[in-house]
Formats: C-alpha cells, structure tokens, sequence
C-alpha cells in the first residue's frame, strides 16, 4: 500500500479487461495479465514482490505504479476457543472488522460491510 503521498491506482478487485486497459504499456506481452490477475485473485498475493513468475524488473515497474489493493491486518486477535477477529486497514485511514468463527468441520466468516461499524462485536 502507498502510505505516503498520491494513491496508487490498485489492480485486485479489477476484471481481466480492466487489468489488461489499465497496465497497457506496462506489461510487455499480454499473456502477463493472466499471470497478475491469479497471482491476485488466486494466489493472494499482497505484494508485487511475491509475484516470482514476472521478471524482478516488471516487479519493480509494478510496484512503484500500481498497488495490489490488498487489505493490511492492523490488529489480529484469538480467543481460547479459536475464534479469531482482525481488523484490517484500508487505503483511506478507516477501518473493517471480519471475524473468523470454527464450528466443529465447518467456519462461519462474519465480515464488516461498512467502516465503523457501531456493532461492537468483542
């Protein structure tokens, strides 16, 4: 994420055609925004550095352009019992709450769909 200054524009979240008109110029041959966009939506990469199928040099040239769009976990909190609340940052400041509840052979995600959500949950 670009804590500093002008925001980035950020790739996840952004279809195959959008990823294709938004790199245009930065990638040097198209096959290159299949490979971002499952090292994104597939294989969660957060950072462009861990994407080891592009060359250092796209890495870089990525990076210092784009973002990836990720959410950074400010805060990550379990309890005894496994349930687990994080609290994740956005690129604006403000923040989301998800909680990650195990029951038994299944998971329940409880995610924020707001920033500030008045709820509380502890």
């Amino acid at each position: 994420m670009s804590g500093e200054g002008v925001r980035r524009p950020a790739l996840l979240g952004l279809s195959r055609q959008q990823l294709t008109e938004v790199l245009g110029s930065t990638i040097d041959r198209p096959f290159r925004v299949e490979q971002i966009f499952r090292a994104l939506h597939e294989g969660g990469c957060g950072d462009f550095a861990d994407m080891t199928n592009l060359s250092h040099e796209l890495r870089s040239t990525l990076a210092s352009q784009f973002d990836t769009g990720a959410l950074e976990v400010s805060e990550r909190h379990e309890a005894r019992d496994g349930t687990t609340k994080y609290l994740f940052e956005l690129h604006d400041g403000a923040t989301i709450e998800a909680v990650d509840i195990p029951d038994s052979d299944r998971r329940t995600y409880c995610i924020s769909s707001q920033a500030g959500c008045a709820l509380a949950c502890r």
